[in-house]
């Protein structure tokens, strides 16, 4: 079996056009979490198979600007 090719954090971000706090954002509400979190350092990285659950999650929110500010 194979070793997963995994992307960090920063790597994601760049693919998707999200913000590196979007992402960590998405891991608190429970939506996207790291396929590993690396214990020394902390870093998260993230497979090719969570792309398609990004992908959904890019979709479904709202477009930039068109929500109501939280109070």
């Amino acid at each position: 079996m194979s070793e997963k090719k995994l992307f960090s954090i920063g790597d994601v971000a760049r693919l998707f056009h999200i913000s590196v706090s979007s992402l960590r954002h998405y891991e608190n509400v429970g939506l996207l979490a790291p396929e590993y979190t690396d214990p020394s350092s902390g870093y998260r990285y993230y497979s090719v198979e969570q792309f398609e659950i990004l992908n959904t999650i890019r979709y479904l929110r709202p477009p930039y600007g068109s929500c109501c500010p939280v109070p």
